[in-house]
């Protein structure tokens, strides 16, 4: 069974385009670059014998996180995504829900982790007793945002499963999930402002 009728009367509208490949390569650049990137820092430190802190074991657990994201893009193309959500199937539409759930952690606990690196470098290179004050409380918030996000994100419906049981959706409580990101969104930039700004003479 699929879902409801497309639109229709809609000019150049294909019913039968396929983004897999433009997601398949995208998502593999997405594993790729920061890869190299976050490699490349951890030689640098080798080679300059300046030695690992918390920051270069904070950035290499986001990258192991982060690699959850496209792995899930990349399972999901032989199941439907890329394709149009009208022709496919209920089951297929419930199971790219289940997958949107787990992404939506790992995205959270990715960010986290990017962010708590950032503060782990300002605090090895600003040795300034008042900024780690500072630090401290930073680290407090963002720690504070994503258990908040993350406990948000489990029981954003109530059954849980019910986010991605479409049947039970009608009978579950679930929170606003465009108003959910607006919010997150909001804050997140928020929060890395404040980050990036927070060191500025």
């Amino acid at each position: 069974m699929a879902n409801e009728a497309p639109p229709t009367g809609e000019p150049g509208f294909n019913l039968q385009a396929d983004q897999g490949d433009r997601i398949r390569a995208s998502n593999i650049a997405f594993i790729i670059i920061p890869t190299v990137f976050v490699v490349l820092r951890l030689v640098s430190r080798k080679i300059s014998r300046a030695g690992y802190w918390w920051d270069d074991l904070l950035i290499v657990l986001a990258l192991l996180l982060s690699y959850v994201l496209p792995i899930l893009n990349l399972i999901s193309i032989p199941r439907g995504f890329g394709r149009h959500i009208w022709i496919l199937p209920l089951d297929a539409t419930s199971m790219f829900l289940q997958t949107l759930w787990v992404f939506e952690l790992f995205f959270g606990l990715t960010i986290c982790f990017n962010k708590l690196s950032i503060l782990a470098f300002y605090r090895r290179i600003f040795p300034i007793a008042q900024l780690r004050i500072v630090l401290l409380i930073m680290t407090a918030v963002v720690l504070c945002f994503t258990v908040t996000f993350v406990m948000i994100v489990i029981f954003q419906c109530v059954p849980i499963h019910a986010f991605w049981d479409v049947e039970d959706r009608v009978h579950a409580r679930c929170v606003n999930v465009n108003l959910l990101f607006l919010v997150a969104g909001g804050v997140n930039c928020a929060l890395d402002a404040l980050i990036v700004f927070m060191v500025q003479p």
